[in-house]
């Protein structure tokens, strides 16, 4: 769990996007508030390689590119 915060830059019925210096996103059904623009602050879990962004999220119109690429030392 980490502290961020950030700005949604991405919202439709079924996901939304927070850019946090890494954007992050939610599978799920936004809450009323998340709007693109606004600033958002609390506790984030951060997942990596979650299937569902590579099989379905990825190719929607307008999602941004959150495929990085890390090295661990």
């Amino acid at each position: 769990m980490h502290e961020a915060l950030g700005t949604v830059i991405r919202v439709t019925t079924s996901s939304w996007v927070v850019d946090f210096g890494v954007p992050a996103f939610k599978d799920s059904h936004p809450p009323a508030w998340a709007k693109v623009g606004v600033r958002v602050s609390g506790t984030v879990y951060i997942g990596i390689d979650p299937f569902f962004y590579f099989e379905r999220l990825k190719d929607e119109p307008g999602m941004p590119d959150l495929f990085r690429e890390w090295t661990v030392h």
